[in-house]
């Protein structure tokens, strides 16, 4: 989003303007709908915090000083309330993966399937696409964050650290030890 447009929004949430409200919304509603839904994976689920998530962001606007992106600010609160509704509704469900894995070095690179195309290989495909984003609920939440942020909403190491209040070094080891467990439950998967 532009930076004068940002600035306008953030004056009219401010305001309580209403206008002001649905643009922010608008702009922002499908990217926090689907940053809850990778760490959820339940769609009623991530539709409930959507929405919770507006709502902390219209008691919290005036806290808003502008020192970082308002989507910065505004992914920051999602992963957080996306925790927090973790701990809360998912006590008995959280499975981890031990941090230390040998394995090979590099990127994980997994086309996400296409809705389109013969029907058995869409189911396929789809099928697919529902293994990896399991393999990715169950990573342990710090590499589970930085995997969401950077290759589902395409974030930049700095806006990543900026989010999650950590270095960019911090970010981009994440990212490396979230690549090799991922990479391991994929390969368990037959994925890879």
């Amino acid at each position: 989003m532009e930076p004068l447009l940002e600035k306008k929004i953030v004056e009219g949430l401010k305001k309580r303007e209403l206008s002001s409200f649905e643009e922010f919304i608008k702009a922002y509603q499908r990217d926090i709908y689907n940053i809850a839904l990778r760490f959820l994976n339940n769609e009623q689920d991530a539709l409930d915090v959507t929405q919770e998530i507006f709502i902390k962001v219209l008691k919290k606007i005036d806290s808003f000083q502008g020192n970082s992106k308002l989507s910065t600010w505004l992914y920051r609160i999602t992963i957080n309330t996306c925790k927090d509704y973790i701990k809360k509704h998912y006590k008995h469900n959280n499975i981890y993966i031990d941090k230390g894995i040998d394995g090979e070095e590099g990127e994980i690179f997994y086309q996400l399937p296409s809705e389109q195309g013969e029907p058995s290989l869409v189911l396929e495909d789809k099928l697919k696409k529902e293994v990896l984003y399991k393999s990715i609920e169950i990573l342990e939440p710090d590499y589970k964050e930085v995997i969401i942020l950077r290759y589902i909403n395409q974030l930049s190491y700095g806006e990543i650290g900026e989010i999650l209040n950590i270095p960019e070094g911090t970010v981009k080891s994440r990212l490396y030890r979230g690549r090799l467990n991922l990479a391991k439950l994929l390969k368990e998967r037959e994925l890879l």
